[in-house]
């Protein structure tokens, strides 16, 4: 019964993160490292996810960049997963750019339920935030002003921040903006290249 119990709250946790479908249950023992660059994100990340109340402390922020399908989402998905099934007073969330966007957008309408503010509120709280799909599209003074406040917000407060980028680390600039590159980078953030081939067509996995 206890077991039982144990792991349905951690279920009720982990869909509190909200991860998307194709990636709930991605741990580091599924990640498949095959080269030297695959087995060294997996390294880091997985310290990273072991190093987490010192990350949380120091706000120290991660940011998963490079070509798609080699792994990125699997592995910030696995610390998500990792971070909040060992601590009971850790929180995380998975957002994609897109997302929220629509999340702040919708607090414009007459009829919405919370105010801009509130959204922002949200999107700082948990204790760690992955924003995936930064740089998909070229970005809006809307997007840059909306992801500038997030990203502030959770620096203000110390609150770390994994972001997942297929661009490479000279061009997250353009798509972030100089000043919050500069915040996820203090304290020691850490980047990690994804530059190997997709593996997506073999193993199905970004």
């Amino acid at each position: 019964m206890w077991r039982r119990n144990e792991r349905e709250r951690m279920e009720r946790r982990l869909a509190g993160v909200m991860i998307p479908p194709r990636f709930q249950g991605r741990t580091f023992e599924s990640y498949i490292a095959q080269n030297d660059g695959q087995r060294k994100a997996l390294k880091v990340c997985r310290k990273y996810a072991d190093d987490f109340a010192e990350n949380k402390l120091l706000g120290r922020c991660l940011l998963l960049l490079g070509m798609p399908g080699t792994g990125k989402t699997h592995l910030a998905t696995a610390i998500a997963g990792h971070v909040v099934c060992n601590s009971a007073s850790v929180t995380a969330a998975y957002r994609t750019v897109s997302t929220i966007l629509q999340f702040v957008k919708g607090s414009f309408d007459r009829e919405a339920e919370y105010t801009e503010a509130q959204a922002f509120e949200a999107l700082c709280a948990p204790s760690l935030l992955i924003i995936d799909e930064v740089g998909a599209t070229k970005p809006t003074d809307f997007e840059l002003a909306t992801l500038f406040s997030v990203i502030d917000g959770r620096y203000q407060n110390l609150m770390p921040t994994i972001v997942i980028s297929n661009l490479k680390a000279e061009e997250l600039p353009g798509a972030l903006g100089e000043r919050c590159v500069d915040r996820l980078r203090e304290n020691g953030g850490v980047a990690v290249r994804f530059d190997w081939p997709s593996k997506r067509s073999e193993v199905r996995h970004d």
